[in-house]
């Protein structure tokens, strides 16, 4: 017993992540038997963004090959599910998130005690993320979100684990999962990982070239993906729904008179205006996207249908005419969307099935800490009410980062290799939220606020970590200003 103490006692930061883990996942499953909180409401095979059930139990590998709506890698999570535990898979994958939910509020344990150096704060922002309502009904939901939450807090905590151990290895693991990222949720652009393998050379020091070399080597599969996608589809990316997915964002709050004057001018095609972004394939045979293809998964009639990649280019010369015309309406869509983006992750209408079964208090604590009521003020220019506090709250934590680093490179008289070695985890904390906050407002327009919950855990981590040490510097300068006017009397 003596033993099991001193190794516990050893191991403070690995018990406390093992700890607040094994409370998120005892809540999760009392939720998912006591609650009926499951994935039955859904229908895998109504998705727009998976592979048909049979196709990828008995045909994934060509099903796989001929993907080009979205990366693959979420197909190919789930097919290891739908393959060993049919007809039970949904049950399985629901599972499969829960530890994965689970995983993530241990990461995010460590990520906060390596940003504050104190035990307690980073247990309490853990049981916060695992307490989270959105990460209970995100994990009953059959899409990526939980997925690429993960994997977003997994690239985070593999920066602090280099910082903390100086082993080149979790650099390699930070690259190898950002490439995991890229294919599996096209939010994140291939870039990224140009900027990934750039900003682990400059981490490793003496050992950049080694890193460039291994990195580069990593990548090749993402490499690989985007090279089939130009030979096979003519386009070179991650996902060919890109131009519908911006022109929902473009074509909001035109009128159906607005539209049909920019059919009239040859800017869209008469199709653009049907407030239904990406048809079926048999809805554009009419418009000439009637190519058949040899291969049986370019022909159902469905979203991965060969035509849809034909049909989606003319979305985004659409969505640059438009943008050209009037790029103020563009901008007001962009902040439209953010409010969108800034609203509760919980209150998509299809997510509402589970919702209902969160206890109550658990629902009334998480509308108290989105500050929905208290927030009274319009959006400027689109003249929306604001969704919640996020809208703020993003901007603000975004904002004392960049103040928080900008101070450290002051402080170190303009060391900025020194400023980035030190302080690499919150720099690539602040960039994911940075970028899908703008991405995710930039590229989608509807479910935005499902976008948010994938850095929503960075998100509280920060406002948590920068509360903190506001709190201790006020009560620092309280008390110096005390002892300062001679207090306690002797």
């Amino acid at each position: 017993m003596m033993q099991v103490w001193n190794w516990v006692k050893n191991r403070p930061n690995l018990c406390g992540a093992a700890l607040v883990s094994a409370v998120h996942f005892s809540l999760a499953i009392v939720y998912k038997y006591r609650y009926s909180i499951s994935m039955a409401s859904y229908d895998w095979d109504m998705l727009w963004q998976t592979i048909p059930t049979q196709a990828l139990r008995h045909d994934l590998l060509e099903n796989l090959f001929y993907f080009h709506a979205n990366p693959p890698l979420y197909n190919t999570y789930a097919a290891v599910f739908f393959r060993l535990f049919y007809p039970d898979h949904m049950t399985a994958l629901h599972l499969g998130n829960i530890v994965l939910g689970s995983l993530s509020v241990g990461l995010i344990f460590f990520i906060s005690y390596h940003l504050s150096s104190n035990w307690v704060l980073a247990a309490f922002t853990a049981l916060v993320v695992a307490f989270h309502p959105g990460l209970i009904i995100l994990e009953a939901y059959p899409l990526y979100t939980l997925l690429a939450m993960f994997l977003v807090v997994l690239c985070v905590s593999w920066i602090v684990f280099y910082q903390r151990h100086k082993k080149l290895w979790y650099l390699y693991a930070f690259l190898t999962t950002l490439n995991v990222l890229v294919l599996t949720r096209s939010l994140y652009h291939p870039v990224l990982i140009l900027f990934g393998i750039v900003f682990a050379a400059y981490l490793a020091v003496t050992q950049w070239r080694r890193l460039l070399i291994v990195g580069s080597l990593i990548s090749l599969i993402t490499v690989f993906w985007l090279v089939k996608n130009g030979v096979v589809f003519g386009f070179v990316g991650t996902s060919s729904w890109t131009g519908a997915n911006i022109w929902r964002v473009v074509r909001a709050r035109y009128s159906a008179e607005e539209l049909q004057s920019f059919v009239d001018e040859g800017m869209i095609e008469p199709f653009h205006t049907n407030r239904r972004t990406l048809l079926l394939p048999s809805d554009y045979k009419e418009y000439g996207f009637d190519e058949v293809s040899d291969i049986e998964a370019l022909n159902r009639d469905d979203r991965h249908n060969i035509n849809i990649v034909a049909a989606s280019k003319t979305y985004m010369d659409a969505s640059l005419n438009v943008i050209k015309h009037d790029p103020s309406h563009f901008l007001g869509n962009i902040i439209l969307a953010y409010n969108r983006y800034s609203c509760p992750s919980i209150d998509l209408k299809y997510l509402q099935d589970n919702v209902v079964r969160l206890h109550r208090f658990h629902k009334t604590l998480y509308r108290f800490t989105q500050a929905e009521d208290a927030v009274s003020c319009t959006v400027p220019i689109v003249d929306e009410p604001v969704c919640s506090a996020n809208f703020f709250v993003i901007p603000l934590v975004i904002a004392a980062s960049t103040l928080f680093l900008l101070g450290q490179l002051i402080a170190s008289r303009w060391r900025l290799r020194a400023v980035i070695q030190d302080h690499a985890a919150l720099l690539v904390t602040v960039a994911f939220i940075l970028y899908t906050t703008v991405v995710g407002s930039a590229a989608e327009y509807g479910e935005n606020n499902r976008f948010k919950f994938m850095i929503e855990p960075l998100l509280w981590l920060l406002v948590l970590l920068w509360t903190y040490k506001l709190l201790r510097y006020t009560a620092a300068a309280v008390i110096a200003r005390f002892q300062l006017n001679g207090y306690p009397k002797q």
